[in-house]
C-alpha cells in the first residue's frame, strides 16, 4: 500500500465527486467492498469461523474486480475465466457485473443504453406523457482507474492479514549441550534467529555465525510444514548456563529433545504450555533458570481449508490484479509499472490471464521513458528502488524496470572480438603479484536493460550536448574527441552498438566483483563507494578503463573460477587531459564539479607517463550506463 500512496495522490479527486453527482456512488460496488473490512490484523489464531470472514471479504473484491474488468472491456479469455473465478469464490452468487437500476421517483425505465457490452446508461420518462429525459453514468478512464487502485490497496490489507494469521513463524531450532544446555535458537521462517548461545565463560555468542555455532556442538532440527511447538519443559540448571535440559512439544506430537548427561547438575522441573492458538518461537532463560516463552498466534485451519483459502487468494489477487492492469493501459509509466509490480508481489505475474494485459506495461514503459528500441520488454521486471542504490531517490515513483538478456552466439563472438580488439599485455604495479594473462576468454555475456538508470544517463546526455553547445557558440576550445581509443570502432556498425558522436561518448571497461556487478547494475554506480580524493589519483570518481586488461586488475574471482566485467556507454564531453605524474585530484575533481565549470570527465594519460594505460574518469554517475556484464576467466599460454 506505501508504494502505491504517491499514485493514489496523483488520482484526481474530482472522478469520485462527479460519480457522487450523477447517482453513482450508491450502486458503485466499492461502498459494498468496504461496508464488513476484517481486521488487518488478526488478534488471535486464523480459525474456520474468522476464515469465512476472510473468504466472505475476499469474494467481494473480487466480484468488484471483475465488475471493474467488465468495465473496461474484459480481456483476453475475459468472460470464461471471469465466471471461472466468479463461481469458485462464491458458486451462489449472482453474476458480478450486474447492475441494479432504480427509475427516479414517478418515473419509468423508456430505454436501456448499452454498447461493446457494457452499460452506458438509460433514458426515463414521468408516468404522465413528456419527452424523455436522458440520465447516463458515465465512469471514465481515470474513475476507473481510481477504484481499481483503491481496490488493490484493500487487497493488499486483506493479503497482509490472512498471510499473517495462516503463516508458520518457527522453520528450525538447534541446541547445544554437553554437561548442561548451553545454547538454544529459534530461526523463524523470515530467517531472524533468536534465543542464546554461550560461550564456557557465560560470553554470548553471535546468533548468525554457523561456524561458531557447530563449533559449540549446535543441532539444528527442522520443524515440518504446519508442524507448530506449542509446549516445553525440562529442568533448570544448579550451575547457570540456560538450563540443564529441555524438550520441545509440537503439535503434530513429536518431542525435540536436547538432554545433558551430569544429573549432579539437574535443578528443578519446569513445564509450559502455549495458550490455545498460539505457537511458541522463542524460550528465555536467565542464571540457568527457565522464565518464560514468547508465542505468536497460528492456524488452527486444516490443510485442506489452507489450501482452499490460498486458491482463492489467489483467483482473487488474479482479478484485482487484471483489473489494475486493463485500467493502467490509459494512465502513465508510473501506473503501468505499478501493476507489473503487483502481478510480482502476490505471484500470479505467470498467469496466462494476465499474461496479455501484462506484456503491455513493459511496453508502455519503452515508449513513453523512450527507452532504446532494441530492448527485449518481455525480460523487464518490476524493482523497487531504494535509497542508496545509485539511482535518483524519487519518493512519488519508487518502481522501476530492470531485466537482463543473454547475449547468444554470434553476440558472444562479437563481444569476444571487442575484448580481442581492447587487450593489451602490459604489466601495472596494480596487478601486484598477479600475472599478466595472454588474453581473456568471454564465457557469457548479458545486456543490461535499467529503465531508470537509462533515463539519468539520457537526461545528463542532453545536459552535456546543451554545455558543449553554448561553449562552441563562445568560442571556447574544446577536447571532444580521444586520438586512438583502442575500443572506437571495435563494435559492429549495428544500431544496439552506435554511440553519440556529439557528447563525445565511448565503449569503456570497468572490472568490478561478481556483488558489485550486481550492484551497480541493478541500481547505479556509487561516486561515494569510489574512496577519497586522497586514496584514488584522480579523486573520487568512476574510472574506466580503453583496454580491458587494465580493467582486469581490479576484478576479482567468483566460486566458478570466472571474473566480472562491466561494459558502459560512458560521456566524456568536454576532456579534461592531464599528463602529470603526481596530479591534484581536489583540481580535477574541480574542474568537473564545480559550479561554471568547464570539463565533465579527465583523461589521465598514464601511458604517457609510465608507459602502462589511459585512464578515463567522470565525476557524475549519470554519465555511465553500464550497458554489458561480461563473464570471463583468464588465459595463460
Amino acid at each position: 500500500p506505501e508504494l502505491a500512496q504517491p499514485i493514489a495522490a496523483q488520482v484526481s479527486a474530482g472522478h469520485r465527486a462527479r460519480r457522487q453527482a450523477m447517482g453513482c456512488a450508491t450502486s458503485c460496488p466499492q461502498q459494498q467492498v468496504t461496508a464488513e473490512q476484517p481486521r488487518s490484523h488478526p488478534e488471535a489464531a486464523m480459525t474456520p469461523r474468522n476464515v469465512e470472514e476472510f473468504r466472505d471479504a475476499l469474494s467481494r473484491v473480487g466480484r468488484h474486480a471483475d465488475e471493474l474488468i467488465g468495465a473496461l472491456g474484459g480481456g483476453d479469455n475475459c468472460a470464461s475465466q471471469e465466471d471461472s473465478n466468479a463461481a469458485q469464490r462464491s458458486p451462489t452468487s449472482e453474476r458480478p457485473h450486474v447492475r441494479r437500476i432504480a427509475a427516479p421517483a414517478g418515473h419509468e425505465i423508456h430505454e436501456v443504453l448499452c454498447g461493446d457490452g457494457k452499460f452506458h446508461g438509460y433514458t426515463s420518462v414521468p408516468c404522465e406523457s413528456s419527452p424523455p429525459e436522458e440520465v447516463t453514468m458515465p465512469r471514465d478512464e481515470q474513475g476507473l482507474y481510481a477504484e481499481a487502485l483503491e481496490l488493490s490497496q484493500h487487497f493488499a490489507e486483506i493479503h497482509k492479514a490472512v498471510s499473517e494469521g495462516s503463516q508458520q513463524q518457527v522453520a528450525r531450532v538447534a541446541g547445544g549441550w554437553g554437561w548442561a544446555l548451553h545454547g538454544l535458537a529459534f530461526e523463524l521462517t523470515d530467517g531472524t534467529r533468536v534465543g542464546k548461545f554461550l560461550e564456557n565463560n557465560g560470553r554470548e555468542m553471535n546468533l548468525l555465525g554457523d561456524a561458531d555455532l557447530v563449533r559449540r556442538g549446535a543441532t539444528w532440527r527442522t520443524l515440518r510444514p504446519g508442524e507448530r511447538i506449542v509446549k516445553v519443559s525440562g529442568h533448570n540448571c544448579t550451575t547457570g548456563y540456560l538450563a540443564y535440559d529441555i524438550k520441545l512439544h509440537t503439535n503434530q506430537g513429536r518431542s525435540i529433545d536436547f538432554s545433558a548427561h551430569h544429573s549432579e547438575w539437574q535443578g528443578t522441573r519446569f513445564e509450559w504450555s502455549a495458550p490455545q492458538g498460539h505457537e511458541i518461537k522463542e524460550v528465555v532463560f536467565n542464571g540457568g533458570n527457565f522464565q518464560r516463552c514468547e508465542t505468536a498466534p497460528c492456524s488452527l485451519l486444516s490443510q485442506s481449508d489452507q489450501r482452499g483459502l490460498q486458491a482463492l487468494m489467489t483467483a482473487t489477487a488474479e482479478s484485482v490484479v487484471f483489473a489494475l492492469a486493463r485500467a493502467s493501459l490509459t494512465q502513465g509509466t508510473q501506473e503501468a509499472k505499478y501493476a507489473l509490480f503487483q502481478a510480482q508481489v502476490y505471484g500470479v505475474d505467470g498467469s496466462t490471464r494476465l499474461a496479455a494485459c501484462l506484456a503491455e506495461a513493459p511496453k508502455t514503459a519503452l515508449k513513453q521513458m523512450q527507452l532504446p528500441t532494441f530492448w527485449d520488454p518481455s525480460v523487464l521486471k518490476a524493482a523497487v528502488v531504494v535509497e542508496g542504490s545509485g539511482i535518483t531517490f524519487n519518493p512519488a515513483d519508487k518502481i522501476n524496470l530492470v531485466g537482463r538478456v543473454q547475449l547468444g552466439g554470434a553476440e558472444l563472438q562479437t563481444m569476444q572480438a571487442f575484448f580481442n580488439a581492447a587487450f593489451h599485455k602490459r604489466y601495472t604495479r596494480d596487478r601486484r603479484d598477479d600475472k599478466v594473462p595472454d588474453r581473456l576468454e568471454v564465457v557469457r555475456a548479458c545486456r543490461v536493460q535499467n529503465a531508470m538508470n537509462w533515463v539519468e544517463y539520457r537526461t545528463r546526455q542532453e545536459a552535456v550536448r546543451a554545455s558543449l553547445s553554448a561553449m562552441k557558440a563562445a568560442g571556447e576550445k574544446l577536447l571532444i574527441h580521444v586520438d586512438g581509443l583502442k575500443t572506437a570502432g571495435a563494435f559492429p556498425d549495428e544500431a544496439e552498438y552506435h554511440l553519440d558522436g556529439e557528447t563525445n561518448s565511448a565503449w569503456l571497461f570497468h572490472g568490478t566483483s561478481d556483488g558489485a556487478a550486481d550492484a551497480i547494475t541493478s541500481g547505479d554506480f556509487r561516486i561515494d563507494k569510489a574512496g577519497s580524493n586522497a586514496g584514488t589519483l584522480y579523486g573520487r570518481g568512476i574510472y574506466l578503463a580503453e583496454s580491458c586488461s587494465k580493467a582486469d586488475e581490479y576484478s576479482l574471482e567468483d566460486s566458478e573460477g570466472f571474473r566480472r566485467m562491466l561494459v558502459c556507454r560512458t560521456l566524456l564531453g568536454n576532456i579534461c587531459y592531464c599528463d602529470q605524474r603526481h596530479p591534484d585530484a581536489d583540481a580535477l575533481v574541480r574542474s568537473c564539479v564545480a559550479s561554471g565549470s568547464k570539463f565533465h570527465s579527465v583523461l589521465g594519460d598514464r601511458e604517457k607517463v609510465n608507459k602502462t594505460f589511459r585512464e578515463f574518469i567522470v565525476y557524475d554517475d549519470d554519465q555511465v550506463y553500464p550497458e554489458y556484464i561480461v563473464w570471463y576467466k583468464r588465459v595463460y599460454e
